[in-house]
């Protein structure tokens, strides 16, 4: 893996590159906002067949910005400058979750370049979408614990919307609902391989405070681009995935069982069949 600095703007991306003798091409968006890249396992499946590329994204890690921008427009033009470092003109694209957002709005913007698109889990949009997501994670969360644990993720809640967002605070607020996914997926997994995702307050609320605004409407057709939309059973988002069904009325949609928000560790068997299976079809040779 090689690791480049790229400037995008007034922010200057830690990018990630594995097998660069490869020439077709996947760019990985991980979930977050505010989170450093975690997909390496995904990253390391993939690398015998294609040159993977990852990025930390904008203020995250040691991707550092010069403002606190984090508009939907920053996040293109950062995935556009990372295509042009590496003069890609046509490549796949995957995203997890907040990353699967980020994936769905580049391939509507620009989709002679995607030449497939893979949604993990993916976030279904902005403005009233996002709004509704957060309550079905509060929903979600609070409908299956015990009276104590619910006073004290209430109590967390109440700081965070106070303003008092440190990144402390924020991880355990975020690291408690990670565990609340777990421990209510239907099949037994093993917890430990199950990444601890450190949130960055300051860009999780700049990004969420965009969201909230941006009221952004998907456009009545989308382009055909070869879609995959995948997610774990036991996740909430696989209950309001019928919008991405509009979206991508062509796409090939799968409900993975025995699995959460994280399916290619808590199913990987059945998940790299088929990450294997659908890149196959849709890599040039």
């Amino acid at each position: 893996m090689t690791t480049y600095q790229i400037i995008s703007g007034n922010t200057e991306l830690e990018v990630f590159a594995y097998n660069e003798e490869q020439t077709e091409t996947i760019i990985l968006i991980n979930g977050g906002p505010g989170i450093a890249f975690y997909l390496h396992d995904i990253a390391n499946f993939l690398k015998p067949d294609l040159r993977v590329i990852s990025f930390n994204q904008r203020g995250v890690a040691n991707s550092k910005s010069g403002s606190n921008s984090q508009s939907i427009e920053d996040h293109l033009r950062d995935i556009s400058n990372i295509s042009k470092f590496f003069a890609l003109s046509h490549f796949h694209l995957f995203g997890h979750a907040w990353g699967g957002l980020l994936a769905q709005f580049y391939t509507l913007r620009f989709p002679h370049h995607v030449k497939s698109l893979f949604l993990c889990n993916s976030f279904i949009g902005s403005g009233m979408h996002w709004k509704t997501m957060e309550s079905e994670i509060i929903r979600y969360s609070f409908s299956n614990i015990g009276t104590l644990q619910t006073y004290y993720l209430q109590a967390l809640l109440l700081l965070f919307q106070c303003g008092l967002h440190t990144d402390l605070a924020l991880n355990t607020l975020m690291n408690r609902i990670q565990k609340l996914y777990f421990s209510l997926a239907a099949t037994k997994y093993d917890c430990h391989h199950i990444p601890v995702l450190k949130n960055n307050a300051r860009i999780y609320l700049a990004n969420r405070h965009q969201m909230i605004l941006d009221e952004a409407e998907f456009p009545k057709t989308s382009p055909l681009t070869p879609t995959l939309i995948l997610t774990g059973a036991e996740d909430f988002i696989a209950d309001h995935h019928w919008h991405l069904a509009e979206r991508w009325p062509h796409a090939q949609i799968i409900k993975l069982p025995g699995s959460a928000h994280f399916p290619w560790l808590e199913a990987p068997e059945f998940f790299y069949k088929i990450m294997k299976a659908y890149y196959e079809v849709n890599m040039t040779y």
